[in-house]
């Protein structure tokens, strides 16, 4: 169990002043049990008033349920003011799921790439304990960029289909149909660009809400980016692009709220779909400027 943030080791930290969050003491970034996926059973939950232990049998190794009367002591359990600790026995390691995220594993690019895209296209929710405490910005931006060549090309061969026409069959349109086939062009070149500034914009603001919950703007723009496998819709024709686009978005949102304690990611995914939607509002306002003034040429 480790700070999102820094890295530290976050076992055996008390449960801090009533009324008060739970910090890193290494970063101060804040935190909550319920973000993390601990190995059901391998992980004590221990009462913040008399140290009784309990064991998580959720799917998420969490207690179940999170609130409830100490057995001993008879003082109120929450979840969030435990003191937790690795089983007997267990190591850090082994007290936390592990279902890596594909993108990590040691496989050919093809399959981590394509792995990759399916938890992004059905699967944001599952992202946060994929992760673990794995911060990646430049790989999910990676990724992003890769998934932008599906959202771009199928624009860029429907300009150039128009000039391909003209000059097979003849006419006086060759000119235009050439502007626009450029404008479709540049927009594939700068797409990336553009999707990975509605990306930032969104982890931006995400992180803006939930950064008291722990929520660091890096780990919100890498939950984002590895959720974008949706992006590939842009392959079908017309409004392909659009449709992954927004599926994107809803993956991203599922993954934010699933990397926030429970309660509080709705801000957090407020503000990250309508920092998605400013984002596709700018990036149709540039391709239509693109496309306008170089058609006119």
């Amino acid at each position: 169990m480790r700070c999102v943030n820094c890295d530290y080791i976050l076992w055996n930290q008390p449960a801090p002043p009533m009324g008060e969050k739970r910090t890193c003491p290494e970063c101060g970034t804040g935190y909550s049990a319920h973000q993390y996926d601990f190995a059901a059973g391998r992980v004590q939950f221990c009462c913040e008033h008399c140290g009784q232990d309990y064991y998580g049998t959720s799917a998420r190794g969490h207690i179940v349920p999170d609130e409830f009367a100490c057995v001993r002591c008879g003082g109120l359990v929450l979840m969030d003011r435990c003191t937790l600790r690795p089983a007997a026995g267990v190591s850090d390691g082994e007290a936390m799921q592990h279902a890596e995220l594909p993108w990590f594993e040691a496989k050919s690019f093809v399959k981590r790439w394509w792995g990759t895209t399916l938890v992004g296209f059905s699967k944001g929710i599952q992202l946060p304990a994929m992760l673990g405490g794995r911060v990646e910005p430049t790989q999910a931006s990676i990724f992003v960029v890769i998934q932008s060549f599906f959202a771009g090309i199928m624009g860029l061969l429907t300009g150039l289909l128009p000039v391909l026409a003209v000059a097979t069959v003849g006419g006086g349109t060759i000119q235009s149909s050439a502007g626009q086939a450029i404008a479709q062009g540049v927009l594939f070149l700068i797409s990336p660009f553009l999707l990975l500034g509605s990306m930032a914009l969104a982890a931006a603001l995400a992180a803006a809400a939930g950064s008291r919950d722990g929520l660091s703007f890096r780990r919100a723009y890498t939950l984002i980016g590895f959720s974008s496998g949706a992006l590939i819709f842009g392959l079908v024709p017309c409004c392909g692009a659009l449709i992954g686009y927004i599926l994107w978005a809803i993956q991203g949102s599922y993954a934010l709220a699933a990397a926030m304690p429970r309660g509080k990611g709705a801000a957090v995914v407020v503000l990250a779909l309508v920092g998605m939607f400013i984002g596709l509002i700018l990036q149709a306002a540039v391709g239509f400027a693109i496309t306008f003034v170089l058609s006119a040429l």
